[in-house]
């Protein structure tokens, strides 16, 4: 009997992390390979990994030098390599904007774009998209000036008075048209402040965190080489107080020639 209440405990154990996993985590099976996130039957295997912790875990396993070779070096020039990628993109929003097109011209900041060539994707590259982010890029400011409002003004008056939305083009045909808000931002840091409006006895924190959400694609939108696409942000006319610098993120794999 005490053998069975002790089995018992310890897959109730399991299942309670797996259950954790489920409701916190529902974007961690991709990460870890599952490949429905809205199946249980293959989200639970993969999600035995991360139990209550939630934290990503990789495998630690002894290998052969032979067996590292072969992973590290070409064995088929003609099976291309896959990498995690975010192709991202930044572009103004000025003041009564209606229309703001992503991805269509290179930039020698980096900060700005990573892009090699404006509107398609370089030959012989593929981008598989699973995630798609939006966010205001308008720095920082104090609690105690007006910028701080306006800023906030901006975002709302960009996303609710204006009712952005985003296309979503492959060559000439719509893949998708969705409010931008669904978009959510790609992650980054996330703090906290306290303290008297004098500005003595101040306590802050600042974490960087992972995004909350995005627009989930799935790898059902597939970027290919040589192939016109368009990512375009448009809305009704809305007078903003300033121009305000936003970025578009394509998160997903990038498949390249390896040599």
């Amino acid at each position: 009997m005490r053998r069975i209440i002790g089995t018992f405990l310890t897959w109730g154990a399991i299942f309670a992390a797996c259950l954790t996993g489920i409701l916190v985590l529902p974007h961690a099976a991709h990460a870890l390979g599952a490949t429905d996130p809205a199946n249980l039957t293959t989200l639970i295997p993969a999600l035995i990994g991360f139990g209550a912790v939630g934290a990503m875990k990789y495998p630690v396993v002894g290998v052969n030098y032979p067996a590292l070779f072969t992973a590290a070096n070409v064995q088929n020039a003609s099976l291309p390599e896959a990498l995690p990628w975010i192709q991202y993109d930044s572009q103004d929003f000025a003041s009564n904007w209606v229309s703001v097109p992503f991805y269509a011209a290179t930039n020698a900041d980096k900060s700005i774009t990573n892009i090699a060539q404006p509107n398609t994707v370089a030959g012989e590259q593929y981008l598989v998209l699973y995630a798609i982010t939006f966010d205001f890029l308008m720095g920082a400011t104090s609690i105690a000036s007006s910028a701080a409002a306006t800023q906030f003004d901006d975002a709302r008056i960009i996303m609710e008075t204006a009712r952005a939305y985003l296309d979503v083009l492959l060559a000439d045909k719509l893949m998708a048209r969705i409010p931008l808000a669904a978009c959510h931002a790609i992650g980054g840091y996330q703090a906290w402040v306290c303290g008297t409006p004098s500005g003595s006895n101040i306590f802050n924190s600042v974490q960087n965190m992972a995004s909350d959400g995005a627009w989930w694609v799935d790898g059902a939108i597939i970027l290919p080489p040589k192939q016109t696409y368009g990512f375009t942000v448009l809305g009704t006319a809305a007078v903003l107080t300033a121009t305000r610098k936003c970025r578009l993120s394509l998160h997903g794999v990038l498949y390249r020639p390896v040599r």
